[in-house]
């Protein structure tokens, strides 16, 4: 016995050097056209050996993966596993699959309630069937039978209608989690050997195609004042195979550089173009389609001014080719590819109301508000 309690004393530090995976979060996305760079935090104790994250998404790129560290803490050794979903019952924590397990176990317990209420009506009808001596008692009996059998018929017709309406609320819910089953088949595990003189934390970063963003624009044409009110806004959608619950959310306008090597240019040859031939018949230049109108939302004038309100302007840092736009507060985002919007700000311009009419075609007049174009990407 005392040398099994020394062989497991032993084998105690080995084991604390393992860290736990619960402890990992995503903590920064910065979501472009096209994709996602996401963030994730890992706190590691003092000592470790070993980090192992798992129920990672499947999706994004392993070549993108980077691994840093605070100070104290030497990362070693990256390596990267993909196995499929059936075969990690833990990774089923998801906001979908957290409210699924909720509404089986209420289901569960109704259902329990109910076949209670079927013991109870079965032993009221045997009980019935008894032979009754005293027609007294008989008639008392009865009238006990009728109450107490018309209240269990009742809770258990109460209990029928709950387990329908829950079902009516986990079909679809089912359906969800089987497609997004089928669509992430796989999930990844990524671990990592380190050495950790003190405690930190552990960051990695990786990109992924399954996000992206589009603008949204809105007018409000002031008539009054000749103003055009506009506004920005944002459309952010991901189906990357992880919910972004509270984090720091960051939108670009460009996508990153994602090359990983200088290519060797390739020559340039100089010559004169040959006289073309008296015969040529001369070409008509082509005519470029004029760009697309853009849709703006004409709405009442309004008075914009009021009480003192908190603002939910994004803030912006704007270059010459490219925005980003730094959403405050923590955002959540589900994996289910619905979009969620965002307001990025808005400005007041000054505009000249035009009235612009053709009586041959139609007998209603436009407003046409000419502004000059706002500065900015």
């Amino acid at each position: 016995m005392k040398k099994k309690l020394i062989i497991l004393a032993a084998l105690l530090p080995q084991l604390a050097l393992a860290q736990n995976p619960a402890n990992s979060k995503i903590s920064n996305v910065l979501v472009y056209p096209g994709g996602a760079s996401v963030e994730r935090l890992a706190r590691v104790a003092a000592g470790a050996r070993e980090l192992k994250i798992n129920c990672l998404s499947a999706r994004f790129d392993v070549d993108s993966l980077k691994v840093q560290a605070d100070a104290g803490i030497q990362v070693g050794d990256v390596s990267v596993q993909t196995l499929d979903r059936a075969r990690a019952p833990e990774c089923a924590n998801t906001s979908l699959d957290l409210r699924i397990r909720e509404l089986q176990e209420q289901k569960a317990s109704i259902s329990a309630e109910s076949e209670a209420q079927d013991l109870v009506i079965g032993y009221l009808k045997s009980f019935g069937n008894e032979k009754q001596t005293n027609n007294t008692a008989l008639v008392t009996t009865a009238e006990q039978l009728r109450r107490t059998g018309q209240d269990a018929l009742q809770r258990r017709l109460s209990a029928q209608k709950r387990l329908n309406e829950l079902d009516l609320q986990l079909t679809p819910l089912l359906a969800e989690q089987r497609r997004q089953f089928q669509a992430n088949p796989q999930v990844r595990s990524v671990q990592i050997r380190l050495a950790a003189l003190s405690e930190g934390e552990v960051k990695l970063s990786y990109r992924l195609s399954q996000a992206g963003w589009t603008p949204v624009y809105r007018a409000y044409l002031d008539t009054v004042k000749s103003q055009v009110r506009l506004e920005r806004h944002a459309q952010v959608a991901q189906n990357s195979g992880e919910d972004w619950n509270g984090i720091n959310l960051k939108l670009s306008t460009s996508q990153p550089d994602q090359s990983s090597q200088l290519y060797p240019p390739s020559p340039w040859t100089l010559s004169i173009i040959p006289p073309l031939p008296k015969e040529t018949h001369r070409v008509q230049p082509m005519m470029m389609a004029p760009p697309a109108p853009v849709a703006m939302a004409v709405a009442a004038p309004g008075d914009y001014r009021g009480a003192e309100m908190p603002s939910f302007d994004v803030s912006v840092f704007q270059s010459e080719y490219a925005a980003e736009f730094q959403v405050p507060g923590k955002i959540s985002l589900n994996s289910d590819g619905q979009k969620t919007g965002f307001v990025l700000g808005s400005q007041i311009i000054d505009a000249q109301i035009l009235v612009r009419v053709q009586p041959k075609q139609e007998a209603q007049a436009y407003l046409l508000a000419n502004a000059a174009r706002p500065a900015g990407s």
